[in-house]
Order: structure tokens, then C-alpha cells, then sequence
């Protein structure tokens, strides 16, 4: 077990609910308080698109140190409809990159306006696409250790890819998981019970991605009509009926889930925060993970969903505990 010489994050009076602390931590109110901080981390951020192993082309920001070869180096993943630029990833990367890390963060296809760049439509179980695109970096940056930080459904696939991943092409030091998606069921059903606000938002964001993908790529998917979704559970299920092999919606969650037996075979130490009071991860959720020595799991009683802000709706206190981690020795 590895201890973190961090306090106990403590929400701000006006932030003690985690349905405040979850709506603030990707809202344009944070983008506004944090324009300085973000503008920093665009002037230093070089833009690419990188092209994995089997072709998938990704969207990507780097921001290096004056010289890469000697600094470790961190892959950001964001969470589902963020993209490399959300408020929780700004952060992140400027407080890693001030602490002598390069830090790459790759958007998920039909992420941060990518849709475009490849036919076939994002879902959570593009995995192996991810774990190409970390090996494309660490060749790319091959001296220093490679870890991952993500966030939602990004922390979902930073453990997935340490669980699933070559060790003999992917070397990874640690693996930071915020706030991950457990059980794929259970997380809708936290979001189909909770405020409609949540659903709202998503559906929202998700019919912009899937309009500029039918835009983009008119010839297969203008009659499928895949931006007239009305809830989260239909639309998903209208999703992998169509554009997925799986065999039913069923099929598809459990195969991105990953309670169980999914981490059991770990190559890196593994690292996941959960608030208790998010209101779309049930936290309790992680009693259902596989036992794994190189699992260790942080309980915090607040924060929200990828929040743990403070008054200024910076979130010193989470970039602070990943910065701990990432320079603890194996």
C-alpha cells in the first residue's frame, strides 16, 4: 500500500453537495476562473495527430519539457464527451508540467473535435486503439517512464490498458485512475435516477458529436439518424445495434466494465480516487474489483464526480495527490 503524503481533501463550504462539486468541475464558471492557468498550458501545447499501429488516427496535444529525453512523461485521458482540453486535464497538465513532466493527452476518436479523422464511431470498448496510441508515445519518448491519469470513462481505460496491455511493448511506471467507471450498469443507472440534469447534459453533448460525425461522413451514417437520441440507455442501445458488433447492450457494458476479474492481471501499481458522494460512480462499486497487490483505492468522503475543488475552482488538492504518486519510485 502506498501513503500519499496529501491531507484529506475538504470541500469549501459552498461545495460541501458533490452534485455542486461534479456540475462546477467541467463548467465554462471553472474555464473562466482558470483562463490564465489555461492559456499558460495552449501556448506551451504543440497539437498532433498521431496514427496507431492498425491506423486509428488521434487527436493529440503535447507539452514537452526543454528536453524530453530526460523527463518522464504522462498520458492524459479524459472522461466520455471531455476532450483534452476539459477544465480537469488543463490542470493536471499545468501542474505536471511545472514539476518537470512532459504530458501528452489524446483525445478518443470523435473527441475534441475529431470526428472526422476516422469513419467508424467512438464507443468504450475501442481499447486496443488506446493502448497503440501509448505505445506509439512511448517510442516516441523512450528514456523516462511512461504513466497514465484519467478521469470517468478515461480512468476506466487507464486501467483497462494496464490490465490488458504487453507488458514487452508498454512499460508503464504507475496508473492514476479518477473517479473510473466500475460497473457500467450501475453507473447509468446512478445517472437514470439521478437529476435530470445529468442525462440532459449528456444527451446534449453526445447529439453534437454524432451530428458533426453524420457531417463528416454523410454516406454512412445520414440515414441511421444516430443524433435523434432521446435518453442515454435507448441511444446507447441504438448505438451498438448499429455501429458495434456486439450482441446486445448487455454485452456490450459488461465487455468495458471492470469489476470482477477485470484488473486481476495489473502490470503496473494502480492507483484509483473515489468520492463518496459522486453521483455518477457508486463508489461501493469497488468492492466488487478483483483483490490485486497493485491495486490501491482511496476513499475520499467528498469531491464529487472529477471535482475536489476549492473556492477558486482550481482543484490544487487532486493535481497535488497525482503529483505525490507519479514521483514515487516503484
Amino acid at each position: 500500500m502506498i501513503t500519499v503524503a496529501v491531507p484529506a481533501y475538504q470541500a469549501p463550504r459552498l461545495l460541501h453537495s458533490g452534485h455542486i462539486n461534479s456540475i462546477l468541475a467541467s463548467s465554462l464558471t471553472r474555464q473562466w476562473f482558470n483562463a490564465k492557468l489555461a492559456q499558460e498550458v495552449r501556448v506551451g501545447s504543440i497539437s498532433r495527430i498521431i496514427t496507431t499501429a492498425s491506423g486509428v488516427r488521434l487527436s493529440t496535444r503535447y507539452t514537452l519539457q526543454s528536453r524530453p529525453d530526460q523527463a518522464p512523461t504522462v498520458v492524459l485521458l479524459h472522461g466520455w464527451l471531455g476532450c483534452s482540453e476539459s477544465p480537469y486535464i488543463v490542470s493536471l497538465t499545468h501542474a505536471l508540467t511545472r514539476q518537470g513532466f512532459n504530458v501528452v493527452r489524446i483525445n478518443f476518436r470523435d473527441h475534441g473535435y475529431s470526428e472526422h479523422l476516422n469513419p467508424e464511431v467512438f464507443h468504450s470498448c475501442r481499447l486496443n486503439e488506446m493502448i497503440e496510441a501509448c505505445e506509439y508515445v512511448q517510442r516516441e519518448l523512450p528514456k523516462q517512464h511512461l504513466s497514465l491519469v484519467g478521469f470517468s470513462l478515461g480512468a476506466n481505460f487507464a486501467l483497462r490498458i494496464n490490465a490488458d496491455s504487453d507488458p514487452d511493448r508498454l512499460h508503464l511506471h504507475r496508473v492514476i485512475s479518477v473517479c473510473p467507471v466500475l460497473s457500467a450498469e450501475n453507473s447509468l443507472i446512478a445517472l437514470e435516477n439521478g437529476p435530470a440534469l445529468y442525462q440532459h447534459y449528456f444527451i446534449y453533448r453526445w447529439r453534437q458529436i454524432l451530428r458533426r460525425k453524420e457531417r463528416a461522413f454523410p454516406e454512412l451514417y445520414a440515414k441511421n439518424n444516430l443524433a435523434q437520441i432521446q435518453d442515454l440507455r435507448g441511444g446507447t442501445d441504438y448505438l451498438v445495434q448499429r455501429c458495434t458488433n456486439f450482441a446486445d447492450l448487455t454485452q456490450y457494458m459488461d465487455g468495458y466494465s471492470i469489476v470482477g476479474d477485470r484488473l486481476h492481471k495489473l502490470q503496473a501499481p494502480s492507483h484509483i480516487i473515489l468520492a463518496k458522494d459522486d453521483p455518477i460512480i457508486p463508489w461501493q462499486d469497488h468492492q466488487q474489483l478483483a483483490a490485486n497487490k497493485k491495486l490501491n483505492i482511496y476513499l475520499s468522503e467528498q469531491g464529487g464526480h472529477c471535482g475536489f475543488l476549492n473556492a477558486t475552482l482550481h482543484s490544487p488538492w487532486l493535481d497535488q495527490y497525482c503529483l505525490q504518486l507519479l514521483a514515487t519510485k516503484v
